[in-house]
């Protein structure tokens, strides 16, 4: 619980101005459906269907919405220059360049290194996803546009093999 508070911290204490309006629009979108659910309080099976409906309708447009002004405005690009565990410890040792490809400067990222355990069982790798060995946020400052960072991190492991995801947010 306290992740989903701090992740959604984050996110409000960096939001550009297309981000609130995306906000406001998913708002205003779910205000006119309940407004239009009361309206039809005639039929309660449909009203009820269209309230369902316009929530799912309201995240899609959230997902879409966030997914191209991360594509528009906040685009940045991961080269992950060596990834590989130490023989002589149980560390991961990532060296990385985060490149900014947008048009402005980010104030903050904040990367999300993901490791999991690697599976051919569709239902094991589920599992693994959702419950990965580590979780490792870095947070880099002032990174400017048309620029790259380059940083090497330590994870420590105790598995063989691995997976690595990585999740970046900037604002």
């Amino acid at each position: 619980m306290q992740k989903i508070l701090n992740n959604f911290s984050f996110y409000l204490s960096n939001f550009y101005a297309q981000d609130l309006i995306l906000l406001g629009l998913c708002f205003l979108f779910f205000i006119l459906i309940l407004i239009l659910a009361i309206f039809l309080r005639r039929f309660p099976s449909f009203a009820l269907f269209l309230i369902i409906l316009g929530i799912i309708g309201e995240f899609v447009l959230f997902i879409m919405g966030e997914k191209y002004i991360n594509e528009t405005y906040r685009k940045t690009r991961l080269e992950l220059l060596k990834n590989e565990k130490l023989i002589f410890t149980n560390n991961i040792y990532i060296e990385y360049k985060l490149h900014n490809e947008s048009k402005r400067d980010f104030s903050v990222c904040e990367l999300n290194f993901i490791v999991k355990k690697p599976s051919k069982n569709k239902l094991e790798l589920i599992k693994n996803t959702l419950k990965p060995i580590k979780n490792i946020s870095v947070t880099i400052k002032d990174i400017y546009a048309n620029s790259y960072e380059k940083s090497f991190l330590l994870i420590p492991t105790t598995v063989e093999k691995y997976k690595l995801d990585v999740k970046i947010t900037c604002f």
